[in-house]
């Protein structure tokens, strides 16, 4: 159970790590387009200023929910990496000597 943990956080953080690099890239056809699809517009200078966005970006629904998807997956990734490296419950308890 432990090794299935392992390899699902570190499937989760590779997803979340692809779709950071689709996210951020924008289509070379000149469609106006980033990497997952989405239509994109001239962001606004307050998120350009601040954010370093490029001059096109998704909106701001989709730049929330980037950066939920992206810091969220990572925390779970790492949780289920980390939680697999403790001692599951099923093991009795080591006795210790007085």
């Amino acid at each position: 159970m432990n090794q299935l943990k392992k390899y699902l956080g570190i499937a989760f953080i590779a997803a979340v790590a692809i779709g950071a690099f689709l996210s951020l890239t924008a289509m070379a056809d000149g469609s106006h387009r980033d990497g997952l699809g989405r239509s994109l517009s001239e962001a606004p200078f307050f998120f350009r200023f601040f954010f370093g966005q490029s001059k096109e970006w998704a909106g701001f629904l989709w730049f929330l929910g980037d950066i939920v998807f992206f810091w969220g997956g990572l925390a779970i990734g790492f949780k289920l990496i980390s939680s697999s490296g403790s001692k599951s419950e099923s093991q009795p308890p080591e006795k210790q000597a007085y």
